[in-house]
């Protein structure tokens, strides 16, 4: 039970995680500093 809920936990964090970088792509110049990590 507990490794389902990690397992949600994960999924859930790198689906809000993808979410946040599609949008963060739409408002590029407010998250410019953010984004750019090279």
């Amino acid at each position: 039970m507990s490794l389902t809920i990690f397992l949600y936990s994960v999924l859930g964090s790198l689906l809000a995680n993808y979410i946040y970088e599609k949008s963060s792509k739409r408002s590029s110049a407010h998250d410019n500093e953010f984004t750019y990590d090279e």
